[in-house]
Protein backbone atom coordinates (compact mmCIF):
# COMPACT_ATOMS: atom_id res chain seq x y z
CA UNK A 1 0.00 0.00 0.00
CA UNK A 2 2.98 2.48 0.89
CA UNK A 3 4.14 1.94 -2.58
CA UNK A 4 1.08 2.59 -4.27
CA UNK A 5 0.31 5.72 -2.47
CA UNK A 6 4.02 6.39 -3.09
CA UNK A 7 3.65 6.77 -6.67
CA UNK A 8 0.27 8.38 -6.70
CA UNK A 9 2.32 11.49 -4.72
CA UNK A 10 4.82 11.13 -7.64
CA UNK A 11 2.36 11.42 -10.13
CA UNK A 12 0.18 14.35 -8.88
CA UNK A 13 4.16 16.34 -8.30
CA UNK A 14 5.15 15.70 -12.26
CA UNK A 15 2.22 14.91 -14.23
CA UNK A 16 -0.21 11.57 -14.94
CA UNK A 17 0.56 8.49 -14.00
CA UNK A 18 1.29 6.08 -16.63
CA UNK A 19 2.68 2.53 -17.66
CA UNK A 20 2.61 3.39 -21.11
CA UNK A 21 3.22 5.95 -23.48
CA UNK A 22 -0.78 5.80 -24.67
CA UNK A 23 -1.84 6.48 -21.41
CA UNK A 24 -0.81 10.33 -21.67
CA UNK A 25 -1.71 13.23 -23.55
CA UNK A 26 -0.66 14.22 -27.55
CA UNK A 27 3.00 15.96 -27.10
CA UNK A 28 3.77 13.62 -23.73
CA UNK A 29 5.99 10.79 -23.30
CA UNK A 30 5.60 7.89 -20.32
CA UNK A 31 8.91 8.39 -18.51
CA UNK A 32 9.42 6.62 -15.36
CA UNK A 33 5.86 6.23 -14.78
CA UNK A 34 4.85 9.63 -15.12
CA UNK A 35 3.33 11.71 -18.47
CA UNK A 36 6.04 14.43 -19.28
CA UNK A 37 5.47 17.20 -21.48
CA UNK A 38 7.89 17.62 -24.48
CA UNK A 39 8.50 18.94 -28.18
CA UNK A 40 9.54 17.07 -31.12
CA UNK A 41 13.17 17.19 -30.44
CA UNK A 42 12.99 15.78 -26.69
CA UNK A 43 10.04 12.91 -28.31
CA UNK A 44 13.19 11.73 -30.70
CA UNK A 45 16.05 11.71 -27.70
CA UNK A 46 14.05 10.24 -25.72
CA UNK A 47 12.65 7.47 -28.23
CA UNK A 48 16.25 6.64 -28.41
CA UNK A 49 16.81 7.04 -25.02
CA UNK A 50 14.79 5.30 -22.94
CA UNK A 51 14.12 2.52 -25.59
CA UNK A 52 12.68 0.35 -22.74
CA UNK A 53 10.04 2.73 -21.81
CA UNK A 54 8.57 4.32 -24.76
CA UNK A 55 9.54 3.17 -28.29
CA UNK A 56 8.50 -0.63 -27.73
CA UNK A 57 4.93 1.27 -27.02
CA UNK A 58 5.02 3.14 -29.72
CA UNK A 59 4.98 0.12 -31.98
CA UNK A 60 2.13 -0.69 -34.59
CA UNK A 61 1.08 3.03 -33.94
CA UNK A 62 3.35 4.85 -36.08
CA UNK A 63 4.93 6.59 -33.25
CA UNK A 64 1.69 8.47 -32.95
CA UNK A 65 0.42 9.38 -29.18
CA UNK A 66 -3.25 8.08 -29.40
CA UNK A 67 -3.71 10.16 -25.92
CA UNK A 68 -7.09 9.15 -24.10
CA UNK A 69 -9.69 10.61 -26.45
CA UNK A 70 -9.58 7.14 -28.34
CA UNK A 71 -8.44 4.53 -25.31
CA UNK A 72 -9.87 4.79 -22.33
CA UNK A 73 -10.80 3.46 -19.50
CA UNK A 74 -14.11 1.38 -19.22
CA UNK A 75 -14.46 1.95 -15.72
CA UNK A 76 -14.49 5.59 -15.38
CA UNK A 77 -15.56 6.67 -18.80
CA UNK A 78 -18.70 8.11 -20.27
CA UNK A 79 -20.66 7.64 -23.57
CA UNK A 80 -22.88 9.07 -25.31
CA UNK A 81 -24.24 5.98 -27.56
CA UNK A 82 -26.67 6.95 -30.45
CA UNK A 83 -28.11 3.31 -30.63
CA UNK A 84 -31.79 3.15 -28.90
CA UNK A 85 -30.93 -0.37 -27.32
CA UNK A 86 -27.32 -2.48 -26.66
CA UNK A 87 -26.14 -4.51 -29.70
CA UNK A 88 -22.90 -5.87 -28.45
CA UNK A 89 -23.48 -9.51 -29.05
CA UNK A 90 -24.81 -10.76 -32.53
CA UNK A 91 -28.31 -11.89 -30.71
CA UNK A 92 -29.12 -8.36 -30.13
CA UNK A 93 -28.27 -6.61 -33.89
CA UNK A 94 -29.59 -3.77 -35.00
CA UNK A 95 -31.03 -3.60 -38.11
CA UNK A 96 -29.09 -1.73 -40.48
CA UNK A 97 -31.88 -1.12 -42.89
CA UNK A 98 -35.57 -2.50 -42.55
CA UNK A 99 -35.84 -3.46 -46.23
CA UNK A 100 -34.26 -6.61 -47.56
CA UNK A 101 -31.75 -6.58 -50.15
CA UNK A 102 -31.28 -8.54 -53.81
CA UNK A 103 -34.13 -9.78 -55.79
CA UNK A 104 -37.72 -9.80 -54.65
CA UNK A 105 -40.24 -12.05 -56.61
CA UNK A 106 -41.60 -8.99 -58.18
CA UNK A 107 -38.30 -8.85 -59.94
CA UNK A 108 -37.34 -5.71 -58.14
CA UNK A 109 -33.89 -5.03 -57.29
CA UNK A 110 -33.29 -3.65 -54.10
CA UNK A 111 -29.61 -2.14 -53.13
CA UNK A 112 -28.83 0.55 -50.49
CA UNK A 113 -26.11 3.14 -50.54
CA UNK A 114 -26.01 4.41 -46.51
CA UNK A 115 -23.96 5.71 -43.68
CA UNK A 116 -24.74 5.17 -40.15
CA UNK A 117 -22.48 7.48 -37.93
CA UNK A 118 -21.97 5.52 -34.92
CA UNK A 119 -19.72 5.47 -31.40
CA UNK A 120 -17.82 2.18 -29.68
CA UNK A 121 -18.08 3.13 -26.23
CA UNK A 122 -15.17 1.90 -23.95
CA UNK A 123 -17.40 -0.31 -22.11
CA UNK A 124 -18.71 -2.31 -25.11
CA UNK A 125 -16.77 -5.71 -26.88
CA UNK A 126 -18.94 -4.91 -30.48
CA UNK A 127 -21.69 -3.23 -32.36
CA UNK A 128 -23.51 -5.65 -34.21
CA UNK A 129 -26.30 -5.25 -37.12
CA UNK A 130 -28.31 -7.27 -39.62
CA UNK A 131 -30.03 -6.98 -42.80
CA UNK A 132 -32.09 -9.38 -44.63
CA UNK A 133 -31.16 -10.50 -48.33
CA UNK A 134 -32.87 -12.05 -51.02
CA UNK A 135 -30.93 -14.48 -53.69
CA UNK A 136 -30.81 -13.71 -57.21
CA UNK A 137 -31.59 -16.63 -59.41
CA UNK A 138 -29.99 -15.25 -62.50
CA UNK A 139 -26.95 -12.96 -61.23
CA UNK A 140 -24.73 -12.32 -58.69
CA UNK A 141 -25.40 -9.74 -56.10
CA UNK A 142 -22.45 -8.06 -53.46
CA UNK A 143 -22.80 -6.33 -50.51
CA UNK A 144 -19.59 -3.80 -49.47
CA UNK A 145 -19.48 -2.37 -45.82
CA UNK A 146 -16.66 0.18 -45.31
CA UNK A 147 -15.66 1.41 -41.81
CA UNK A 148 -13.93 4.70 -41.06
CA UNK A 149 -12.38 5.27 -37.66
CA UNK A 150 -13.22 9.22 -37.29
CA UNK A 151 -11.54 11.66 -35.20
CA UNK A 152 -7.45 11.08 -35.47
CA UNK A 153 -8.47 7.56 -33.63
CA UNK A 154 -5.95 5.03 -34.80
CA UNK A 155 -8.14 2.51 -37.72
CA UNK A 156 -6.48 -0.21 -35.83
CA UNK A 157 -8.85 0.23 -32.58
CA UNK A 158 -11.80 -1.05 -34.35
CA UNK A 159 -12.16 -4.54 -36.73
CA UNK A 160 -14.68 -5.31 -39.14
CA UNK A 161 -16.56 -9.07 -38.20
CA UNK A 162 -19.12 -10.26 -41.01
CA UNK A 163 -20.57 -13.67 -39.06
CA UNK A 164 -19.95 -17.28 -41.19
CA UNK A 165 -17.34 -15.49 -43.40
CA UNK A 166 -13.99 -14.32 -43.49
CA UNK A 167 -11.26 -12.74 -45.68
CA UNK A 168 -10.11 -16.47 -47.08
CA UNK A 169 -13.88 -16.89 -48.02
CA UNK A 170 -14.47 -17.72 -51.54
CA UNK A 171 -17.05 -15.26 -51.73
CA UNK A 172 -15.29 -12.81 -49.73
CA UNK A 173 -12.83 -10.08 -50.87
CA UNK A 174 -11.05 -7.63 -48.16
CA UNK A 175 -9.16 -4.78 -49.83
CA UNK A 176 -6.08 -3.39 -48.34
CA UNK A 177 -7.44 -0.61 -45.66
CA UNK A 178 -6.48 2.92 -46.06
CA UNK A 179 -5.05 5.64 -43.45
CA UNK A 180 -8.53 5.75 -41.74
CA UNK A 181 -11.31 2.78 -43.68
CA UNK A 182 -11.00 -0.69 -44.14
CA UNK A 183 -13.48 -2.53 -46.35
CA UNK A 184 -14.97 -6.06 -46.49
CA UNK A 185 -17.05 -6.97 -50.19
CA UNK A 186 -19.24 -10.46 -49.94
CA UNK A 187 -20.41 -11.87 -52.84
CA UNK A 188 -23.99 -13.72 -53.19
CA UNK A 189 -23.65 -16.06 -55.98
CA UNK A 190 -27.00 -16.49 -58.17
CA UNK A 191 -28.92 -19.42 -56.76
CA UNK A 192 -31.40 -19.99 -59.24
CA UNK A 193 -33.87 -18.73 -56.66
CA UNK A 194 -34.97 -16.45 -54.49
CA UNK A 195 -34.27 -17.39 -51.08
CA UNK A 196 -34.23 -14.88 -47.85
CA UNK A 197 -31.62 -14.91 -45.77
CA UNK A 198 -29.91 -12.98 -42.84
CA UNK A 199 -26.79 -11.20 -42.47
CA UNK A 200 -24.99 -10.44 -39.88
CA UNK A 201 -21.89 -7.86 -39.39
CA UNK A 202 -19.89 -6.26 -36.43
CA UNK A 203 -17.85 -3.16 -35.49
CA UNK A 204 -15.46 -4.94 -32.85
CA UNK A 205 -13.34 -3.04 -30.05
CA UNK A 206 -9.86 -4.00 -30.42
CA UNK A 207 -8.42 -5.95 -26.98
CA UNK A 208 -5.75 -3.58 -25.90
CA UNK A 209 -4.74 -6.00 -23.07
CA UNK A 210 -5.64 -4.40 -20.57
CA UNK A 211 -8.62 -4.20 -18.77
CA UNK A 212 -8.60 -0.63 -18.32
CA UNK A 213 -7.94 0.54 -21.28
CA UNK A 214 -10.02 -0.26 -24.44
CA UNK A 215 -11.43 2.19 -27.30
CA UNK A 216 -13.66 4.75 -27.81
CA UNK A 217 -14.09 5.84 -30.95
CA UNK A 218 -16.81 7.58 -33.13
CA UNK A 219 -16.93 5.79 -36.52
CA UNK A 220 -19.16 5.89 -39.99
CA UNK A 221 -20.21 2.29 -41.14
CA UNK A 222 -21.69 2.37 -44.84
CA UNK A 223 -22.82 0.05 -46.68
CA UNK A 224 -23.40 -0.33 -50.60
CA UNK A 225 -25.12 -3.27 -52.19
CA UNK A 226 -24.57 -3.43 -55.67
Amino acid sequence: MAAVLAIGCASEERGLYCRKTTDCFDGELCINNACEVTDDSSLNNSTTNNTGNNAGNNTGNNGTNLGRKCVLNPFTATCDDPELKENNTWSQAVYFTNRAVGCHGSGEFVVIDETLSRIMCANEPADWYQMNTVDCSTHDFFIEISLTVKGGCDPGLLDLKVESYDCDHVNVYCPPPDATTRKVIVKFPATGRNSVGGFRFAVESVDQGDPQRAPQVEYDLHILVR
